[in-house]
């Protein structure tokens, strides 16, 4: 059976000495996402009372629990810690929701605790360790799977399905119909049936693909790592059957490119109940590439990690969320794209209080396939894995328990720990650079060719001290509290009691950059919309803009994710809609109009992001949300940009200071 042929080292060498002002951020210096947080390597004060480890260069922190009472958490930020910030984390532990929760900020007077004694310092998270990067070729693991055998002679040439095709309970014989299917293609551990209705839209070309990317890279991913699907049909192959009918039971809802049924492995059921098959599904309307290969990876990750948990536990199905998180986690491995995981991960961080890491029915119509709750529960299992040192697809598919409790018993913390910390290490690795590693994209840069901005936080200040709003269940908010040096700052924080709210502080000593962002549209046409931005500094730093990317705010669940294209402007492209590339301090800047690709949208509203860099290298992203359609009132557009006689980017003089 082939096998992967080498394996790739898994240790950075060393850490950044250095950060240089203005400069770009060194390769060896962008943080793997996997990682997220490892406390000490992050410069972050973590160790016992009184004794402070030294950190690398890059911004200090330190990190507490605060405790809740009734929903509310009052804290006032010492004169002493005024001047940097304070950044809180809320979650709703509890699993339903959406809850209501309330912020507000006023002068500090000494009625309410500071929040170094009000909160429960939090000292090493976990394991000093370095982790793996995202997308990486693995060599067989110690306890390899046994060989299925070989094949049983060549396949039959037709071959029928029962194929889901109505809406409503699987278990119910009326929602299914029986699909004829030609062999298309044939390898040494791979057969592909085509739907006979479907034969014109299939290829060559994805037929090859498919054989292909699954006995040259997929299979020999998993077989020395966690196995082969239970051969059910023991024919010696695994099966493919690509037909349009399986989007039937999912019009109107989403796209379905692929799935996977484990009643298909259960050779007890009836027709149409199962196939009796190690089988997953495919749409014909998939193009060759890196993304099919994905979701054949992921898919087939799925038929793996079911039959490892049915031969221990039977037909005990694990939780949705953890499901999909293990099968996503494992084309970190079997892969050679995130095409698959990166428009989910950049969902979740676009709007995280929206999405649910825990999900106990995806197929809910409020929470059908979500792309952001699929990113929450990918970004928090690849962190688990890495932080605890775990190789979690295997141990949690051989676990005797499901969900939760299947999740700490792997990894040896409870629940809730595990997700504050993470919660904790997202907000961290979010204003970078804190983790410094050698290799790898970072949630400040790009996952794949996808850019990211890292966790969108909500702001408060003395002139916003008021914010409101909601957080999903087993959601988080994370919001940044703006103070004045030496003035003493009260924050009062109130959520719906019945969330089981769950608050984490991070104290920053260091000032980091903060741009205020302003996008409105001007004009707009049948596929595209021209834009112009309107950006303050807001923090007192010449600031170096970075880049400029936006995406839909609310992925369309019915487009294919090669449909979806981000957008961007970096480096000299971004800087030259500006008069100057560095922002000066208290200053405003409005940019030349750009032109926004806008069709594959649906006149969705877009969310924008601007990555800045202040003088020693600290980043910052500010965020704005615009419809592409223009206003219909002219004068509630920038000014100065909307001028069409303007030749250029323009600068506005800053603000006379209060």
């Amino acid at each position: 059976m082939p096998q992967a042929s080498r394996r790739l080292g898994v240790l950075p060498s060393s850490l950044t000495d250095d950060v240089p002002a203005f400069g770009p951020i060194p390769r060896g210096a962008r943080a793997i996402i996997p990682i997220l947080l490892l406390i000490p390597a992050l410069g972050v004060i973590v160790s016992d009372r009184g004794v402070e480890a030294m950190p690398p260069p890059g911004p200090s922190a330190t990190c507490f629990a605060l405790p809740v009472s009734e929903g509310r958490v009052s804290v006032e930020v010492s004169a002493e810690d005024a001047g940097g910030e304070l950044l809180l984390i809320v979650t709703a532990a509890a699993r339903s929701g959406p809850y209501r929760f309330d912020c507000a900020m006023a002068p500090g007077d000494g009625t309410v605790p500071a929040v170094r004694s009000l909160g429960r310092e939090l000292g090493e998270f976990l394991p000093r360790r370095m982790a793996r990067p995202i997308i990486q070729t693995f060599g067989p693991g110690p306890d390899p799977a046994p060989d299925r055998g070989p094949p049983l002679g060549p396949p039959p040439l037709r071959r029928s399905f029962s194929v889901l095709v109505r809406p409503g309970d699987p278990s119910s014989p009326s929602r299914y119909d029986t699909v004829d299917a030609r062999l298309r293609a044939l390898g040494d551990r791979i057969q592909v049936f085509v739907d006979e209705d479907d034969g014109r839209l299939v290829g060559d070309d994805m037929l090859r693909g498919i054989v292909s990317a699954f006995e040259r890279h997929i299979e020999p991913a998993f077989s020395g790592w966690i196995g082969e699907p239970i051969d059910v049909d023991g024919d010696g192959r695994f099966t493919v059957l690509i037909s349009g009918k399986i989007a039937l039971p999912y019009a109107g809802r989403c796209r379905v490119d692929g799935y996977f049924r484990g009643t298909d492995l259960d050779p007890a059921l009836p027709r149409p109940l199962s196939n009796r098959a190690d089988l997953i599904y495919l749409s014909p309307e998939l193009s060759p590439g890196p993304y099919l290969e994905t979701i054949l990876a992921h898919e087939y990750a799925h038929a793996v990690l079911c039959s490892r948990r049915r031969e221990r536990l039977g037909p005990v199905s694990e939780e949705a969320w953890l499901d999909e998180a293990m099968a996503h986690l494992c084309e970190d491995r079997a892969a050679r794209s995130t095409a698959n995981v990166d428009y989910r991960v950049s969902a979740f961080l676009s709007d995280p209080s929206r999405y649910r890491l825990l999900v106990d029915d995806e197929h809910r119509p409020d929470r059908f396939r979500s792309h952001g709750d699929r990113g929450a529960s990918y970004l928090f299992l690849r962190w688990c894995s890495d932080a605890s040192g775990t190789d979690l697809p295997p141990v949690l598919a051989l676990g005797r328990s499901t969900g939760r409790t299947n999740l700490e018993q792997a990894t040896g913390l409870p629940f809730d720990e595990l997700h504050r910390r993470w919660t904790l290490a997202l907000a961290l690795a979010s204003l970078g650079p804190i983790a410094l590693l050698d290799r790898g994209p970072d949630l400040l840069d790009r996952l794949g060719d996808w850019p990211l901005g890292g966790v969108r936080f909500d702001e408060i200040d003395p002139t916003s001290p008021v914010l409101s709003g909601s957080i999903e269940g087993t959601g988080t908010r994370f919001l940044r509290v703006l103070t004045a040096p030496g003035v003493p700052t009260r924050v009062d924080l109130q959520c719906d009691p019945s969330s089981s709210p769950r608050v984490s502080a991070i104290l920053l000593r260091d000032r980091f950059p903060r741009v205020s962002l302003d996008v409105s549209a001007v004009e707009a046409c049948a596929d595209s919309t021209r834009f112009v931005v309107r950006i303050r500094e807001r923090a007192g730093l010449p600031t170096r803009i970075d880049r400029l990317s936006w995406e839909p705010l609310l992925p369309p669940n019915d487009r294919s994710r090669v449909e979806m294209h981000p957008g961007q402007l970096e480096g000299d492209d971004v800087r030259s809609l500006f008069p100057e590339p560095v922002l000066p301090a208290g200053s405003d800047l409005v940019s030349e109009p750009f032109t926004v690709p806008t069709r594959s949208s649906r006149n969705a509203p877009l969310v924008f992001r601007l990555s800045a860099r202040g003088p020693l290298g600290l980043r910052s992203v500010s965020w704005a949300i615009t419809s592409p359609q223009p206003p219909t009132n002219p004068s509630s557009r920038p000014p100065d940009a909307l001028d069409s006689s303007a030749r250029g980017p323009t600068a506005i003089a800053p603000p006379p200071h209060p």
